[in-house]
């Protein structure tokens, strides 16, 4: 279970963008550790966008990823790097053109939020936050954990393990930065911030010693009546 210690998520470290990043060139096995290689994978979180098809460096695709849906991690040469995206809701549309830096030995997701039914201005227009991932393992006993608000409709959310409330004022796009917490089995809530107002129902996921995840809050429905829900990965597969 949960400890009962509060924990205070603070805001991380993030790489924001209008674009997207994540289908790899000259990926093998045999570069996996290699100290000059990043380790980065997608993740759609686009409720309406369809399929979602990924590049960086203008490489060779390595998949199309639909709705929570998580790719593998692929091995990319540390460095500058370029990436793009599109929507197969909206195949006109490219979404953008973004650098980033990627260091050499470190683990990232790129992560496409937003609705693709909205225009440029709206700060819901489909972008890309790309986190660097934690790689160190946690005490014994212990997962990490972090969490990631990825709906568009929906504004600032606390969220509560097993009854108390551990991250507070999350905001839209904004990954928090990882804390560590018991491993067991702890049910997440999630609530408009300052409020007991319920955003999502309540999920329970089984959090694993020596593990680290990611919950995200999630918006699988946008029309006719936005809904909410969760989503839970392992970030150290």
């Amino acid at each position: 279970m949960l400890s009962t210690t509060r924990f205070n998520f603070s805001l991380a470290g993030i790489l924001c963008a209008s674009i997207v990043m994540v289908a790899l060139t000259g990926c093998s096995g045999s570069n996996q550790n290699a100290s000059s290689n990043a380790r980065i994978r997608g993740i759609d979180m686009c409720p309406n966008g369809g399929v979602a098809t990924l590049f960086v460096n203008s490489g060779t695709l390595e998949g199309q990823i639909s709705f929570e849906q998580v790719t593998p991690f692929l091995y990319l040469k540390g460095g500058l790097a370029t990436f793009t995206f599109t929507l197969s809701a909206t195949p006109t549309s490219a979404y953008g053109l973004i650098s980033a830096p990627l260091n050499s030995g470190d683990d990232y997701s790129s992560i496409v939020i937003g609705r693709s039914d909205v225009p440029l201005v709206d700060p819901r227009h489909p972008q890309v936050i790309v986190s660097q991932d934690v790689q160190s393992a946690p005490p014994s006993g212990m997962a990490s954990l972090r969490i990631i608000h990825a709906a568009p409709d929906q504004g600032n959310i606390d969220v509560a393990l097993n009854g108390s409330v551990v991250a507070t004022s999350v905001q839209y796009g904004v990954p928090t930065t990882y804390a560590n917490v018991s491993a067991g089995s702890d049910t997440f809530s999630f609530y408009a911030t300052g409020t007991k107002s319920t955003v999502a129902p309540s999920a329970t996921y089984s959090l694993s010693a020596g593990k680290i995840y990611t919950v995200y809050l999630a918006e699988p429905t946008v029309s006719p009546k936005v809904a909410y829900s969760s989503f839970f990965t392992n970030d150290n597969v």
